[in-house]
């Protein structure tokens, strides 16, 4: 903000990092704006990166994996609010990811891609109930389906030893 809000006076700029803060359910916004990285889950360290956007009122969002290294509940969270930040701020997400079932939950179109290069793009729910290219019907059958039959009980740290 010292660099893009130059002509804001300090109180404000504190004002708008607090409802950046909020924006993104960063609760009590006062108590977080005063930690440092180290301080924060990994969940809140995604919700920073998102309201670091909102605070210069972005109106393109560049994720890049940016569930990835989250737990499965913390990851829904993101989720939801990324979605809910998109459709209420009407900003656009370019989201970058390996993980086609949360591209299909953010995206409206997706862009297939190898090696560099796009090799189909459309409507997120056409490419991928209906791929045409043979590489993005590789990942599609890529993705593996838990099979309650087959799964196996994991050991209790009592029977690892």
């Amino acid at each position: 903000m010292n660099i893009h809000d130059k002509n804001s006076s300090k109180s404000v700029r504190k004002e708008k990092v607090l409802k950046a803060l909020d924006d993104v359910q960063l609760k009590p916004a006062e108590e977080i704006a005063q930690k440092v990285p180290h301080m924060l889950s990994g969940g809140q360290r995604q919700r920073v990166a998102l309201a670091r956007c909102l605070v210069l009122t972005s109106k393109l969002i560049i994720a890049d994996e940016p569930v990835s290294m989250l737990d499965v509940s913390v990851r829904a969270e993101i989720l939801e609010l990324i979605n809910n930040l998109k459709d209420r701020l009407k900003i656009s997400v370019l989201y970058i990811t390996h993980d086609l079932s949360t591209s299909r939950y953010i995206g409206d179109n997706i862009a297939i891609m190898h090696d560099g290069k796009i090799l189909e793009t459309g409507p997120i729910d056409e490419v991928l109930m209906h791929p045409r290219h043979p590489y993005t019907r590789a990942l599609i059958g890529a993705i593996s389906e838990p099979d309650p039959d087959n799964l196996q009980r994991e050991k209790t740290i009592y029977e690892w030893f």
